[in-house]
């Protein structure tokens, strides 16, 4: 899991237009990042969080 108290808007950089192919699916965002397939989102808090899952190993 991946974890960051970064102080940005994650729908403003992920579906900015300098970002591709990330797809926003029930306020969760599902993009490839270094041949990995992630998913990130924010928790209740606020805080910003991931999972990511490994194709093809």
């Amino acid at each position: 899991m991946l974890l960051c108290d970064g102080p940005f808007d994650l729908r403003d950089t992920l579906m900015c237009g300098q970002a591709f192919r990330w797809k926003e699916i029930d306020g969760a965002y599902y993009g490839v990042v270094g041949g990995r397939a992630v998913r990130l989102w924010r928790d209740g808090k606020g805080k910003l969080k991931g999972t990511e899952w490994v194709f093809g190993v």
